[in-house]
């Protein structure tokens, strides 16, 4: 009877173990949810963010198209009339004038875009997180500050000093 009530005893042991494991990996995997959600909302907005600045850098390079041809236009029209020497007729062509018209426009649109485009991206760099305490207390730096390189000068002194020297092309030879 003493051997039954040790294993009674065991068995409640290892059933209050268990049951305390399956408690905690509830836990964990609704903490674990919790912060998937979150990581999903944050990457959705980043990826708004991106698309916005994506479409603005798209609609600027699409307007330099339109801004290149209308001065390609503009420069065949000049060709023309320097080469007949019309030049007269060619100050006073409509057509001139509308791509002259046409280039000043696309270049306030885009002057205007790129303004746009350079005010969200400030505006998304400041909305990064800011430094967070770590455990130990120190600041650490978020994910959106760049990191800081340098270059060393002595290395840049070398290399111009190799390639001044007579005699040598600044390259390695092999």
């Amino acid at each position: 009877m003493a051997e039954n009530e040790t294993d009674n005893d065991l068995g409640r042991q290892l059933k209050s173990v268990l049951d305390n494991l399956v408690s905690n990996f509830r836990d964990w995997m609704s903490i674990a949810a919790e912060k998937a959600g979150e990581l999903t909302r944050v990457a959705a907005e980043k990826a708004e963010e991106f698309g916005k600045l994506g479409k603005l850098k798209m609609d600027i390079y699409q307007l330099q198209r339109e801004r290149q041809k209308a001065l390609s236009a503009l420069g065949l029209l000049t060709f023309k009339a320097l080469n007949k020497k019309t030049v007269s007729d060619w100050e006073k062509s409509g057509s001139v004038s509308e791509l002259i018209a046409r280039v000043t426009a696309l270049d306030k649109e885009i002057a205007v875009k790129d303004a746009v485009k350079d005010t969200e991206a400030t505006a998304d760099a400041e909305q990064t997180a800011p430094a967070e305490p770590s455990k130990n207390g120190n600041k650490e730096k978020s994910a959106a500050e760049p990191k800081k390189t340098t270059v060393k000068k002595t290395t840049a002194k070398k290399s111009a000093a190799k390639a001044t020297k007579p005699g040598t092309s600044g390259k390695k030879s092999g």
